[in-house]
């Protein structure tokens, strides 16, 4: 198995491979956060692509000041940021998957009720909060990481977070 140093260096000199394993490394992650964005299954395959695209021109550049997930997702924030400033109204939430491999314990339509008034919600909150209420709810990440995706402090992060929350829970109710 490549270290990822390893299979930056191989793609920054030119290794098609290497450029495709990044790639099948960080796609499904960056859908799903460009998804978390923008809430439309097609324009998060756009996204996905443009972030997918920036990364080939920009990966001779990249300095590992940050890990390459940080960078990618950085990237991915900023042109989902982009696609909300171009749209002219909300799009509604038709056509959003969201793959969910745990067994639930609502079944069925009260779920997929559930999930899109969930899903609304995360879409009605201040870009600064949805970002840390998706990378901390569906990417998993850690406080400091977001910190560094979303260029703030650790407590910045924390406090976009827990008024994410605040705000979700109130809106779930």
């Amino acid at each position: 198995m490549d270290s990822e140093h390893n299979l930056i260096e191989r793609a920054k000199a030119g290794d098609e491979g290497a450029y495709q394993k990044i790639v099948d490394n960080y796609k499904d992650q960056v859908f799903r956060l460009a998804l978390g964005i923008v809430r439309n299954s097609q324009e998060a395959e756009d996204i996905t692509q443009e972030v997918f695209i920036r990364v080939f021109k920009s990966l001779k550049s990249f300095q590992y000041r940050s890990l390459l997930k940080t960078w990618i997702f950085r990237i991915t924030i900023n042109i989902g940021k982009n696609f909300l400033k171009k749209r002219t109204d909300a799009l509604p939430l038709e056509g959003v998957e969201i793959e969910d491999s745990k067994p639930s314990p609502l079944e069925g339509t009260e779920y997929r009720e559930k999930l899109e008034e969930f899903m609304k919600a995360i879409g009605n909150l201040p870009f600064k909060q949805q970002t840390a209420a998706i990378l901390r709810i569906q990417q998993g990440l850690e406080f400091k990481e977001i910190a560094r995706i979303m260029k703030c402090t650790l407590g910045g992060a924390r406090s976009h977070y827990f008024q994410a929350l605040k705000k979700l829970r109130k809106s779930m109710v």
